[in-house]
């Protein structure tokens, strides 16, 4: 029948869109407007397929499979109906059980009824392909719809995409029509602008014991100095030209120290108490206008994104090369099923131009966002069985060209492409010595769109062997994956350190940190 269902994985839709807009899968993160959201789905399910709607299925995991109030909401809307599986925690992380199942089970039976002729699948899940396949062959034409991937970062199975009639992306403009991130509030959220009627009760002079309290105050509150090493003039560590240089052993200096914060009073008077408010709002205004004294990880407020966007492109002279390449990386949980990864950094390559740095076709794709300068830096695990180059290029482009270079590798699956392998950089008298474009065995690509930065890795054995069957971190990483690059952990190495180094550089750049997570 000319008609067309949309089956949404919600954890897929709203853990996108929570990296997507808040930096973190986290869905606690985001508060979304469901109706506005069912609405913008049937809107755009009409308008890509061009058949009517027969019906939403939202396919999501709750705890005991009891609905959850969102669901509640969702069930009654108009067309709408939930499927529930059961949401289970392991190891203190949340894990949906049998929502893929359900999926493949609706999708299969649809297409075997021929329910309608045409289904919209909003998913990343690769457990889904059976059913793909299984629809195609009863006739029905598939549209795979993603979220804009954060990062730059691939967030659906290359095998999805492969196999899907028509694939769309759901950009961040569509996203935010029904999703928010939410403002992170408490003691040390950012203070509203001055008005004239506040500026008027602070400019009253306070009494006498008030003021020996705010004196008090002041002298517990005095911040405790900072220190920050650098590396060179610039900030980053150069071999002489035309020379590789291994990076000497030993641990990095963290750049300064958490902000400190004033303890909070108890007066016991009315009097004093309206004193001490009076006083923080003063200290809270002052600081604002001289420059933020907390760090945005204790204070929880976000950079301004022109700002951050700006410094963004000066970190690599600014900031110390321990600081954007540690000498030694943890990344919890970032290994094959959940195991701790540590790699450790052995080579840091002379910073300079783009020019020879990659695969021609790679070259092109990144040419049109410029290059300011590439910096590069290689690990080992370990073990010291695998090997790791990852890169940075800082670009010449505005932050409308990073979202568009973001877009055009997303909808284009071009991180995904063989021919778009990023180079290794061997260094000599170092394990990565016979890293070359044969031993080439997995890599990442990201574009960053808060910071002018694309980030790359790739990684291969670090004994020299040839490899001919590279494979996206994204797919091997993916469960249940059983390639040489996932059972050797290649692809978690290539993903979890991009994962770091682009942390790394938008917190140098005052941007919101993120940490090294494992793909899920």
């Amino acid at each position: 029948m000319d008609r067309c269902v949309v089956l949404v994985d919600a954890g897929y839709l709203l853990g996108a869109a929570a990296s997507l807009l808040a930096g973190e899968p986290a869905r606690s993160r985001i508060t979304v407007d469901h109706a506005a959201l069912i609405q913008g789905l049937r809107q755009r399910a009409g308008a890509d397929t061009e058949r009517p709607l027969l019906r939403i299925y939202w396919f999501d995991g709750a705890p005991d499979r009891v609905p959850q109030p969102e669901h509640r909401r969702l069930r009654v809307m108009p067309r709408v109906t939930v499927r529930l599986g059961a949401l289970t925690r392991s190891d203190g992380r949340w894990a949906q059980k049998g929502v893929d199942a359900a999926m493949h089970a609706e999708l299969t039976e649809l297409a075997r009824n021929r329910a309608c002729s045409d289904i919209v699948l909003v998913t990343g899940d690769g457990d889904l392909l059976p059913g793909l396949m299984s629809a195609k062959e009863h006739g029905v034409a598939v549209h795979l719809w993603a979220v804009q991937a954060a990062d730059g970062d691939y967030n659906q199975s290359e095998d999805l995409v492969a196999e899907a009639d028509e694939r769309r992306v759901l950009d961040r403009t569509w996203i935010t029509r029904a999703v928010r991130a939410k403002e992170i509030g408490g003691p040390c959220a950012p203070p509203p602008a001055p008005r004239p009627e506040i500026a008027a009760i602070l400019s009253a002079p306070l009494p006498e014991s008030g003021a020996a309290a705010a004196a008090a105050a002041a002298a517990s509150a005095e911040p405790a100095e900072h220190t920050h090493e650098h590396s060179g003039a610039n900030g980053i560590v150069r071999p002489p030209a035309g020379t590789e240089r291994p990076a000497a052993a030993g641990a990095a200096t963290a750049p300064g120290g958490p902000a400190h914060r004033p303890a909070a009073g108890r007066p016991g008077a009315r009097t004093l108490a309206a004193a001490a408010c009076l006083v923080l709002g003063v200290g809270l205004i002052g600081g604002a206008a001289a420059g933020s004294w907390l760090t945005d990880e204790a204070a929880g407020a976000t950079p301004d994104a022109a700002a951050t966007f700006a410094r963004g492109r000066d970190v690599w002279h600014s900031t110390p090369v321990d600081t954007l390449f540690p000498r030694t990386v943890d990344g919890f949980g970032a290994g094959p099923g959940g195991a701790d990864r540590t790699w450790s950094r052995i080579a840091v390559a002379p910073d300079g131009g783009c020019a020879g740095a990659y695969d021609p076709k790679l070259a092109e794709a990144l040419a049109r966002a410029g290059c300011v300068r590439l910096l590069r830096a290689t690990y080992v695990d370990a073990t010291r069985s695998s090997v790791i180059t990852v890169g940075a290029q800082i670009t010449k482009a505005d932050q409308p060209g990073m979202t568009a270079l973001n877009t055009r590798f997303s909808t284009g699956n071009l991180g995904a492409r063989t021919d778009l392998m990023p180079l290794p950089y061997a260094a000599r008298d170092t394990p990565a010595r016979d890293f070359g474009r044969a031993q080439r065995v997995s890599w990442t690509v990201r574009v960053l769109t808060d910071i002018p930065v694309v980030v790359y890795a790739v990684s291969g054995f670090a004994d020299g062997r040839p490899f001919d069957r590279p494979q996206p971190a994204e797919a091997a990483t993916r469960p249940g994956a059983t390639t040489a690059p996932a059972e050797s952990g290649l692809g978690h190495d290539a993903k979890g350190l991009a994962d770091r180094i682009g942390t790394d550089f938008r917190k140098a750049a005052g941007g919101t940190p993120r940490t090294t997570k494992a793909s899920s």
